[in-house]
Order: C-alpha cells, then structure tokens, then sequence
C-alpha cells in the first residue's frame, strides 16, 4: 500500500495533526519516517518534528546510508541540526509543478512530507559522485523507434500598409539505436519553402557519420565556410560522460593514507572529495570553467598541508588523451535562390580537413586544410591558457596568394577584465564570393580590431572601448570611448540601473544616457507575480562629415501579470507605453504556456512608430509505435510513460527523482529529455492513495530520436475480509491464502484479511497442500465498484 499527499477535495487517509484544541502537543511528535534519496527509499528512521522544522535521531548511520557522498561526516553535521522542512515544494495533485519534489541545497535539504510519514533528501552536488568515473562512455542506447516533430509559427500584420507575412520553422528528428536522420525546413508567405538541413547520422562510441546537407563544422577562422551537402566522418565526444570535466587539465596529487581534499578558489570552497592512498588524480567536474588558482587542502591520518596548483579549463582546448579530427567532402551550399526548396549547390568540389591536440594542461595545437578545384588553403592555430589569461594566435594561407593571420587576448584578475581581438587577411583579387562557379574562401582583404577594459565596482562597472576595421578600397572606420553601468539601486523587488556611454571616431560622435527600472509590486492573486519595467534614456549622434547632430529620447513602461498554473501551465499578460520623440504608442499582450505548445500574441498601436499584430506559436509532437503526444518545444529524444491497470490515480513521472510530467491509467505521457545521457525513470503518485504500483527506477540511455516506452502497472487495493468453510460448514483454520501479489493467513476460526488487487483466483492451501481455487472476481460484482473494503461472508472450497 502507497501513500501520497492528498487533494485540496479529498481527505488523506490519516493525519497527524492535533485536534483542535489540543495544539500544545503539536510542538513536537516523534515517530518513524521513510528516507528517500532520487526517488528511491534508503532507509527508515527515527525523526522528531514539530509544525516547521524535522529533525534526525541518528545523523550519523543515516549519512552513512546514502548512497554516492563523497564526505559522510559532512552530511551528518548538516543532519544533526533541525532542517525546515520545505512543505511548498512537495508535489501535488492540484498543483503538480515540472518542478516540484526537487530543491538544490548549500549541502542538505529535506522536502517532508508528515502525511505520508515520508522524507526526501537532497544532497548538495558538491558532496556528491555525479557517475562512476571509471565508465567514460554512454552504454549502448536503449532502442525505441521515434520522431520528433517541433514547429514555430509567426504571424505579422502590418495595420498600416495591410499586409501579412507568416513564417514558419519545422524541426524533424527520427531515429533508432545510435542512427538518426534531422531536418531543419523554413516556410514563408513571401517566398514559399526552403530545406536549411537534412542528414543521415550514425553515432559510435567515438566516431560519428554523416550524409547529406550537412550542419557547419568548426570552420576557419578567417576564412568563409559554407555548408556542404556531402559525407563527413570524424571524432565525436558527444557519447563521453564525463563531459563537466572533459577539457579540464588533469591535476594530480600523491597521498599516503586514505585522505579529504579540499578545493579553494580565492578563499572559496568549490569542492571536496575523498581519494585513496597512492597517485591519483582529482575529479574535477565540479570546478567552474577558466584558468585560476586554486588551493588543496589535503588532510590525511590528522595532519593538514596545503599545495597551490593552477587550474585550466576551455572549450577552445580539446580534451586530454583524445585528439579530434573529422574529414568532409561534398559540395558547398547557398540560400535557397527564389523558389527553390533545395539549397543551391555550386559545382566546385570541395574536401575539408581537420585535426586538433592538447599537448600539456596549457597548450593546445589545430590544423585545418580545404582543397577545391579553384583553390586551396591551410590554416594553423595554437591556444595557450595561462595564470588569469589566454592567448589564441594562428596564420592561414592559400595556393592563391591569399594569407592572414589572427590574434585574441583575454586577461583577468581580481577586478579587471581585458579582451583584445586582431583579424588581418590579405587577398591577391577582391572577386566577391563566387564567380562563374569558382568557389573563393576569401572573399576580399580587411583588417579589424578590437578592445575593450573594464574595471568591476561594487555596484557596476566602468571601461573603455575601442573598435577599428579596414575593408577593401573603402575608407577606414574607427571609434571609441568610456562606458559605465551602475545600480543605483539594488535590492529584492527593486533595481535601478544608469547606463551611459561615449563614443568618437572618423565617422560619428555619439553619447547615450539611459536608466532602466525593475521592480516587483503586489499581485492581487497567491501565485502570480505583478512586475513593473521602465526605462528612459537619450542619444546624441553627430555623423561625419556633414556634423548635423541627431537626438532622440525615448520613455517607455510595461507592466507584466505571470500566473503560474498546475502542470507548468503559465500565462503572462501584459501592456505598455512608449514615448518616442513626442510619438506615443501602446502595446498589449498575452503569452501562455500549455502542456501541448507556447502561445504569444501581442498588438501594436504606433509602438516603435509601427502599428502591427504578432502572433507566435510553438508546439512539439513526440511519434513512436502506439503512441504520440503534443509537448511545448522541440527536444532531441525522450520517453513515453503508459499506466496499465485498473487504478485511475495520477502519477509524477520522475526523472533523477525530479517530477517532469503526470501520467495515469487514460494519458500517456511524453517526458522529452536530453539525447546522448543517462535517466533514471520512476513513477510516484500525487496523491494519497490505496494502490499498488511498480516502484522501481528504469535507466534508459537515449540517443537523438530514440523515444523508448516505459510501462508501469498501477492496481487499486480492496481489502478483502471473509472465512474459508469446508462444504459440511467447518472453518478452514491456519491456511494460506495466496494471490499474485499478496498472501493471506486464516485464523482458527477460518476468518482472513487480504489486500485485492484484481487478481482471479484466490488459491487456498495448508501444510503446502492445494486445498482449492476460488474464482472470486466471478462471484464478486461489488469488486467492479473497488470499494476500499468488502466483506465477501463465507468462501466454500470445494
């Protein structure tokens, strides 16, 4: 028998709470609790709780009961102190939030239930092992065929000019095992349909392929990529799990004896572990990314040291141990011309190349090489990540004569930021992009460059930038100056923020003074959030060389009403005033979110001197064998969850032990998740209930497109009371009484109580010796009716 919360119209099965007038025993009871951790039971102890706060009678062989914590004596300080007990984000029927059942503590947290004498308990992931380090890689995936089907409609009308243009965007992925096919399609009023993607991939552990018109692969830096339709095959990281920690630098350490290491980031704790005696290296998937000082606080057999390391992380690095390559070839695509569905395709051949290492924690070297019949180049780049800084640097060159090279500075410590950008090609011919189906990767010469400081205050920050660029025969464009952002105000419902900026070149001069507001006010419902956003600002330009100066001052407000919903259902209306160099508009709208698709409408009268109607539309359609389902957006894979049995309750799909979706016995739920991960799947009801279901976890690996189906069967329970007579009217005393689930005992006297969850037969037996079966559901019409408790009388077995 399961118990879950009960309805706002259903009281729960039992409760703990005073009677009235009795509340001074309210302080504080003490009983047995079950603990559960994602979703699944770890123990049963003993708790002490009053109105507010729970706390744990033995802190220390609980913490030593959950699974996968990486410092237990931590966890059970945290356990031995009364924890609030956080009743508003437990999940129920009336309310059932995506969200709900989940909470991200600074080291423990507890969600307690009292009506259902249940616990769960969420460690913070700091004190936690997210995956066994030793497996690297995802296991096969778990095959169900599926296709995913996103679209995005948009809707304009223009009052003033009477037209109407509607776009829409069609996302498809459909897939099985480790090969799926995606397409990306693009429709207008004004131009009809175009195909932007549509390939064929097939996923390895470390290898993947694909054909057709392909997505961009990391192009050059300076020179033009395009899409190629055409094969590519390469490396892929995309099955690796440990993908937090894939491009950091190895930082080992020696201990002797089994120790806990403590990581400090500027005086910080970001992590902390246990590792055993010997060489071994520190799981870093928890520090944040970039270069830094860190600090290890290394305590082994009662004796502290410490050791100061400096730690890299950067995706422009490739992983340690696992260079990357991938080989393309095909012909580059276009726009699709007028018309046309298909993109363009010029004629001119082209084989792609490229090969990237990590040579040291701090090093890291690329190549690419493309080759065509009209040309052909090689590019060369080196990244070095150092203490609060990084440089990227690389030259490229063609069979043409065409070379450039580029440049990128970014330095940071304590409160200063630094970033610093060059671009330089040379071309022999400025010829444009394609000539009579000559393919040219470098279209024409340009040098650019960029920099930009700031300087972080309490309550803002201030800089200086700068920006230049030469192109072809045109003139050269330069300017820059100082800028400022500072929160004039800053507290929980309330911000005020000045912005202001300067800028000077050969072509313009231009300054900007802006404030933006954002506050909370009282909404008039419990649920719904009431939040005001207002800003006024002014522009100065004086373009060169004609010096006329241009102003414009803006004053704009809009107010926003958000209520939240059952089952993530949302709706947001809102309404605005714009005032716009002596023109004032106005504007007004609703978004709303469902559990099948988005909605967003909004009209515009004179708002941006425009005076128009928006219309947007958003909605998924998840398609596998016996099922399909409507979801808001679009995602790579995901699981369909069906509820067999006679129960009607409604059950919380779980996903890592956080709700998702509701499911029961007439709708079946489509859960979307990430491809190319692990999830635990599970069900829990939303209500209390007298049902018996299957309470256990399927781990599923999805890759993009697979759409698996997860059954569960849910029962309602009957209490079944009655007495087993022989055929002479004696009683049938000490027999066992068995059905699929369940076993039952006679007394002396025949008489017997057993849980019903629709099983035919009851098979009656004693000593081990079938005595009969009785065919209870035939004889029983009040079993229809599944009332809680029934009272069959006398039972002959024959």
């Amino acid at each position: 028998m399961a118990y879950g919360q009960e309805t706002a119209d259903k009281e729960p099965l039992f409760t703990i709470k005073a009677p009235p007038g009795f509340e001074i025993d309210e302080v504080e009871q003490e009983t047995i609790i079950d603990v559960l951790v994602n979703g699944k039971k770890v123990a049963s102890t003993a708790v002490k709780f009053d109105d507010k706060t729970i706390s744990f009678n033995d802190p220390d062989g609980l913490a030593n009961l959950i699974p996968a914590v990486r410092e237990h004596s931590i966890i059970a300080d945290a356990l031995r102190v009364p924890l609030d007990q956080n009743h508003d984000l437990a999940c129920s029927q009336t309310d059932p939030k995506p969200q709900c059942g989940y909470m991200q503590p600074d080291i423990v947290g507890v969600i307690f239930s009292p009506d259902k004498l249940e616990a769960q308990i969420f460690i913070s992931e700091l004190y936690t092992y997210s995956r066994d380090s030793r497996a690297r890689y995802l296991p096969p995936p778990t095959k169900g065929a599926g296709m995913i089907i996103g679209v995005n409609g948009r809707g304009f009308h223009d009052f003033n000019s009477d037209r109407t243009t509607l776009n829409s965007n069609v996302d498809l992925i459909a897939g099985y095992g480790r090969t799926h096919f995606r397409a990306d399609m693009f429709a207008t009023s004004q131009g009809g349909a175009n195909m932007r993607g549509a390939s064929l991939n097939y996923t390895r552990r470390t290898r993947e392929a694909s054909a057709g018109f392909l997505s961009y692969r990391n192009g050059s830096t300076l020179a033009r990529s395009d899409r190629l339709a055409g094969v590519r095959i390469g490396s892929t990281l995309k099955t690796r799990l440990d993908q937090a920690s894939l491009r950091a630098a190895d930082i080992p350490i020696l201990v002797t004896a089994s120790a806990r290491v403590e990581t400090f980031r500027d005086g910080k704790l970001i992590d902390i572990q246990r590792v055993e005696p010997g060489q071994t290296t520190l799981d870093t998937t928890r520090f944040p990314g970039g270069s830094y000082e860190i600090t290890i606080k290394i305590t082994e057999d009662g004796n502290t040291r410490e050791e100061t390391r400096f730690f890299t992380s950067g995706s422009q690095l490739p992983p340690t141990g696992a260079p990357q390559w991938y080989v393309e070839a095909g012909l580059p695509t276009q726009n699709s011309s007028q018309g046309s569905f298909f993109p363009n395709l010029n004629k001119n051949p082209v084989v792609n190349a490229g090969y990237s290492k990590r040579m040291n924690s701090s090093l890291g070297l690329e190549g690419k090489l493309s080759a065509s019949k009209s040309d052909q180049y090689a590019e060369g780049s080196v990244f070095f990540i150092g203490p609060n800084y990084s440089l990227t640097g690389g030259l490229i060159g063609s069979a043409d004569g065409d070379y450039g090279g580029f440049a990128n500075v970014n330095y940071r410590k304590a409160k200063w930021q630094v970033s610093g950008n060059y671009r330089d090609v040379r071309t022999a011919d400025d010829i444009g992009i394609i000539v009579g189906g000559r393919y040219d990767p470098f279209p024409q010469s340009f040098r650019q460059v960029s920099l930009r400081t700031s300087y972080q205050l309490k309550n803002g920050r201030i800089g200086l930038r700068g920006f230049y660029r030469q192109t072809g025969t045109r003139a050269d464009t330069y300017f820059g100056g100082p800028f400022v952002e500072y929160n004039m105000l800053k507290t929980k419902k309330n911000r005020l923020t000045l912005s202001a900026n300067l800028e000077t070149g050969n072509t313009r001069s231009s300054y900007f003074v802006g404030l933006r507001l954002n506050t909370t006010l009282k909404a008039p419902k419990p649920k719904q959030r009431l939040n005001l956003n207002a800003q006024t600002s002014f522009r100065s330009n004086t373009p060169k060389p004609d010096g006329m100066t241009r102003t414009r001052e803006i004053a704009e407000a809009i107010l926003r009403l958000t209520t939240s919903g059952a089952g993530g259902h949302s709706s947001e209306y809102f309404a605005g005033a714009r005032y716009d160099d002596s023109d004032i508009g106005l504007k007004a709208g609703l978004k709303k979110r469902t559990s099948v698709g988005n909605l967003g409408l909004e009209v515009r009268h004179n708002y941006q001197r425009q005076s128009n109607l928006f219309a947007d539309i958003t909605t998924g359609l998840a398609i596998g064998p016996g099922n399909i389902a409507a979801f808001p957006q679009f995602n790579d894979s995901g699981v369909f969850v069906n509820i067999d049995g006679n129960s009607d309750t409604r059950f919380s799909v779980l996903s890592r032990g956080s709700g998702r979706q509701i499911a029961s016995s007439s709708r079946t739920a489509f859960v979307p998740l990430n491809a190319f991960d692990l999830h635990d799947i599970s069900i829990k009801p939303t209500e209390a209930s007298d049902i018996d279901y299957e309470n256990h976890a399927d781990r599923l690996v999805l890759y993009p497109g697979n759409i698996p189906v997860v059954h569960r069967q849910a029962n309602s329970v009957t209490i079944l009371i009655g007495r087993v007579t022989k055929l002479n009217g004696d009683p049938v005393g000490f027999s066992a009484i068995n059905t699929t689930k369940k076993l039952g005992v006679t007394d002396g006297d025949g008489f017997f109580q057993i849980d019903y969850v629709g099983d035919e037969y009851l098979d009656i037996s004693k000593n081990g010796k079938a005595l009969c079966k009785v065919n209870i559901a035939a004889a029983m019409t009040d079993l229809k009716s599944r009332q809680a408790f029934i009272d069959v009388g006398d039972i002959t077995c024959e």
